[in-house]
């Protein structure tokens, strides 16, 4: 019986994962709970030694080994090295034998085998308890990892969960950013930050960002309380592009817990991308451990189109009207995408538009612009219409309205560019006094014809 004093001893004292759940004298059943436990995980217990009789005041317990552990308990990297079993006294530990060794090696054997749980429950809120199990020595686990905890031998246990669950965050500019707008060809530099839980290994982080975002990786590095980022060498880590649209970044460098990785990311918007209200969203979250999911962190990137109309009168439509754009102090390069229907042009540093003229339709539309103000100057206009003499400054809000106002918060559809056309003014001596000259040739001409016939008449009577 002394061997089995010394059992209960070593396991309380490593404070590891193997849980017992033990009997009282008015009850065949007892209970674990876990507290602070963390919603959405999973929580399983595995019943490793079944307690078949006891005696609580001489201290005395007998355990047998429990049909789904007996052929990890009679390995021989167990038998023996932790634990022996013996007809007479049951399971008994070994002297000097690591406990956190031995819950090691049984929560791989539940991995590599499969083996059937107890009970097992996700977490809804911060406690989770398992009831009616039977007495006996009991291996809890959970999805954030091993959870170490012994408890008392009393008929309901109680586990602490002192596993944290690792995070992650994505920074711009040092700030958890939640949405930002961008043009097309814009490179925005992110950060995804990673806490490091209790559970150290196997941390990929995962970055969708679909077919509209170029992902390019740089290498992760820790920042150092000195403020020097110890970067990761090659070895550390490898990044996985195969994917369209996803990209996987897998840390094989050796994590501690509660340390801080920044692994820096940059997202450059291109032709592909989603132009609107539903966004561009980047999705980052971890696999780690066995296999465990954080919950995704979410940023979205947005683009706006900037529709122009150039029309005359009610609304006939101006071709040859050319204009330039600026954003700020910058003038803009676009390139054409489009030429069916209405023309379309993207931004391009390298782009052959530093102007665009209108065709038959009077419309073009300015695609892939981030929030912002914009000026839009006419440098020339169609023959017989006069340049406009003052440019139009175009605001593009946060949620892609235009030129929005207190009094018209939706703002407007399309930028429209009246122009008018001058008429053609009156010559000197107009048309009234041409009639009035072409009149009065009409009137000297009947005169004189009258007076030579009047002459002559009086001619031939004096003959």
């Amino acid at each position: 019986m002394q061997k089995s004093k010394k059992l209960l001893t070593l396991l309380m004292a490593a404070a590891i994962l193997l849980c017992l759940t033990p009997a009282l004298y008015a009850a065949d059943s007892g209970s674990i709970t876990i507290n602070n436990a963390v919603v959405g995980q999973t929580y399983t217990v595995y019943r490793i030694f079944d307690l078949e009789s006891y005696n609580e005041k001489a201290n005395a317990y007998l355990y047998s080994v429990n049909a789904n552990w007996e052929a990890f308990i009679s390995g021989t990297s167990v038998n023996g090295v932790y634990v022996t079993v013996d007809d007479q006294t049951g399971v008994t530990w070994v002297d000097g034998a690591n406990a956190q060794n031995f819950a090691k090696l049984a929560m791989d054997y539940v991995t590599q085998n499969s083996v059937s749980a107890t009970a097992s429950a996700a977490a809804s809120s911060t406690s989770v308890t398992f009831s009616g199990l039977a007495f006996g020595y009991y291996l809890v686990d959970t999805s954030l990892g091993a959870l170490c905890s012994l408890s008392n031998v009393t008929a309901d246990a109680t586990v602490v969960e002192k596993n944290s669950e690792p995070m992650v965050n994505p920074l711009i500019g040092g700030t958890n950013t939640d949405s930002i707008s961008a043009a097309i060809g814009n490179s925005i530099s992110m950060d995804a930050m990673i806490t490091v839980g209790s559970t150290t290994s196997n941390y990929v982080l995962h970055i969708e960002h679909g077919s509209g975002l170029t992902c390019k990786v740089g290498k992760p590095y820790i920042l150092m309380e000195s403020g020097v980022q110890d970067t990761f060498s090659t070895s550390g880590y490898s990044t996985d592009t195969s994917t369209v649209g996803t990209t996987t970044v897998t840390i094989t460098r050796t994590l501690t817990e509660n340390q801080v990785v920044y692994v820096p990311i940059t997202l450059t918007l291109n032709t592909n991308a989603v132009i609107g209200s539903a966004g561009n969203p980047v999705k980052l979250w971890l696999t780690y451990g066995s296999g465990s999911t954080t919950a995704a962190a979410v940023t979205t990137i947005y683009s706006w189109d900037l529709p122009i109309y150039k029309y005359t009168g009610t609304d006939t439509p101006l071709a040859g009207a050319e204009f330039t754009i600026t954003n700020g102090s910058s003038s803009m390069l676009f390139k054409q995408v489009s030429t069916s229907g209405t023309a379309v042009y993207v931004p391009d540093g390298s782009g052959t538009y530093a102007s665009i003229t209108t065709d038959s339709t009077g419309r073009f539309i300015l695609r892939g612009l981030a929030s912002g103000t914009y000026t839009l100057t006419e440098t020339a206009a169609p023959e017989g219409f006069a340049v406009l003499s003052d440019p139009i400054t175009v605001v593009i809000g946060d949620d892609g309205t235009l030129n929005a106002t207190t009094d018209n918060p939706s703002g407007v559809t399309e930028i429209k560019v009246l122009n008018q056309s001058g008429t053609k003014l009156p010559e000197t001596g107009g048309i009234g006094t041409t009639i009035v000259v072409c009149v009065g040739f009409v009137i000297l001409t009947a005169s004189g014809v009258l007076f030579v016939t009047k002459l002559r008449m009086k001619t031939r009577e004096h003959m």
